[in-house]
């Protein structure tokens, strides 16, 4: 009986491995479905003849958080935040994609006439300097009705030492429109480094749409085929977390296409002697490399992607 699957989506094929009753490593690739890449998971297990009630584990890695930032598909979005930071997905780290000659493109994932600021402010310290105002945001909540969105993110400037703006501005867009996906930058990273707060609350807001009806449609289609057993999805920093809290974590699936291949090269490098390496991982959509220093995959604790 087989325990233990291991499947990864990826932009162009879904490869799954196993291990059969006799030890044997058994691999199937099918291709992968972008419009539905349940479609393809359902498939990988359908062609390796899984017995899906007997199944303990599946393991599972995806690239399709980072290949919607790529591709620019994820949601229709827009960002609030206090009045004076409309603009600090732009101004970032004072970054710049080329260090000379102002060229290169640095392109937001949200555009600026879908970000809009509130009357409101805090200090470092967390005191409130300027209360926020509930007619302000219905006001707004209201004027964003027309406008398509799937997801609005909420990121003010010191969140970190005081949510309760956040959370008050959520509550209130949430009674007025519950089929958005609001999100809190305090929620997603609280980081008291504004831009760094603001854009990973961004990635959240721009993926979680998607993950959510991705981990929804994969959950009902495996219960469906009798399966009781756990999901866990590979994030970026290199663990894993239950399928039913990815939705909340979208972001963190971005690059973990990486992270899971480097901390296999990292052992398979150990077992042939070799502490130092430089891993390759080459997909449809794009191409991964990480370092090995010491039998150990160096981190980093921040990223750029879509930087160019």
């Amino acid at each position: 009986m087989t325990e233990v699957i291991g499947i990864d989506v990826g932009g162009t094929f879904t490869d799954l491995y196993l291990e059969d009753d006799a030890g044997d490593a058994v691999t199937f690739k099918v291709p992968s479905t972008p419009d539905d890449p349940s479609s393809g998971f359902m498939q990988a297990l359908t062609s390796a003849g899984v017995h899906l009630p007997s199944l303990k584990l599946i393991v599972h890695g995806t690239t399709i958080a980072t290949n919607a930032v790529i591709e620019r598909k994820g949601a229709r979005l827009a960002l609030i935040t206090t009045r004076g930071f409309r603009d600090v997905l732009e101004l970032g780290r004072r970054d710049r994609p080329r260090m000379y000659g102002l060229t290169g493109v640095q392109r937001p994932l949200i555009t600026r006439d879908l970000r809009f600021e509130v009357d409101e402010r805090v200090g470092a310290g967390g005191e409130v300097l300027t209360a926020l105002r509930k007619e302000q945001v219905l006001e707004l909540g209201a004027a964003l009705q027309s406008l398509e969105l799937e997801a609005i993110v909420i990121a003010f400037l010191h969140a970190y030492a005081y949510p309760e703006h956040e959370q008050l501005a959520a509550t209130w867009l949430r009674e007025l429109n519950r089929d958005w996906e609001v999100i809190t930058s305090h929620e997603v990273c609280n980081e008291y480094f504004e831009f760094e707060r603001t854009s990973t609350a961004v990635v959240q807001g721009y993926l979680q749409p998607m993950v959510s009806r991705y981990a929804a449609r994969m959950q009902s289609r495996l219960a469906a085929q009798g399966y009781n057993g756990d999901t866990l999805i590979m994030q970026s920093n290199g663990g894993v977390v239950p399928v039913k809290q990815v939705p909340a974590r979208a972001a963190n699936l971005v690059r973990s296409g990486p992270a899971a291949g480097v901390i296999a090269a990292a052992d398979l490098a150990a077992r042939a002697g070799y502490d130092h390496a430089i891993t390759g991982d080459m997909g449809g959509t794009s191409f991964d490399v990480a370092v090995v220093r010491n039998a150990a995959p160096k981190i980093a604790t921040t990223t750029k992607l879509e930087f160019r």
